[in-house]
């Protein structure tokens, strides 16, 4: 994983900052939201160590994977190359957000191959990408579907929660992301801070850098983000 000594750093400082909760986690938890093809801690990591937004992003993952899905099939049938990288580049950045990391490498592949105009590699290679899409969606799905099952249980073990990054851990792996260029999970990780019970004049600082990413002025939001996490 790309900037791991950042992520360790990250992870060992909130660890010492939020009350530890590991006497009260079941020894099963990792399993209990354990997916194959995924690195959960990444994609914990990309989801500010937090359980439920994790889940929301899974949930977004697989509601959107059919029509993606049906795009890539489209612009390959079509020999639209332009479009198909634009919607390859997205499942590129998404895979990765979530640790399906195989998939992740063979859309960057792709991605690379449509810039370089290797049309070829495209071709021969689109159905393999396309073929595990679809079974890391299926696989996502089911194990969805089986927590939730086990959720709405009140005689089962309850999903335990992580401990949730503060606002400068979370300002932080957003700017390691922005520097990886990997601007849709920042967005989506910014918009997750956004949305928590914060301090009024807080909220107005990440409302601020949000409105800035979602208009892609990424140096300005890194810009804003530097001031903050320098204000301490």
């Amino acid at each position: 994983m790309e900037n791991a000594a950042e992520y360790n750093e990250i992870m060992n400082r909130g660890s010492k900052q939020i009350p530890q909760i590991e006497d009260d986690i079941p020894e099963e938890k990792d399993q209990a939201f354990s997916i194959e093809g995924l690195d959960m801690e990444q994609a914990l990591f990309y989801s500010g160590n937090n359980y439920e937004t994790l889940k929301n992003i899974l949930e977004v993952f697989v509601e959107d994977g059919s029509q993606k899905l049906d795009l890539l099939v489209k612009y390959i049938e079509e020999e639209d190359f332009e479009n198909y990288r634009i919607e390859i580049h997205a499942v590129k950045s998404l895979c990765k957000g979530i640790g399906a990391n195989e998939l992740s490498e063979k859309a960057l592949k792709l991605e690379t191959a449509c810039k370089e105009g290797d049309h070829k590699y495209v071709i021969d290679h689109a159905q393999e990408a396309y073929t595990d899409y679809v079974i890391l969606i299926g696989r996502i799905d089911e194990a969805l579907s089986a927590l939730n099952k086990k959720n709405d249980d009140p005689g089962a073990d309850k999903q335990a929660a992580a401990p949730v990054l503060n606002v400068n851990e979370q300002l932080l792996c957003i700017k390691l992301l922005l520097s990886e260029f990997e601007e849709d999970i920042a967005i989506r990780l910014a918009d997750d801070l956004e949305s928590r019970d914060l301090p009024s004049e807080t909220k107005e600082k990440i409302k601020e850098i949000c409105k800035m990413l979602h208009l892609y002025d990424y140096e300005g939001a890194l810009g804003k983000i530097e001031v903050i996490l320098n204000e301490d």
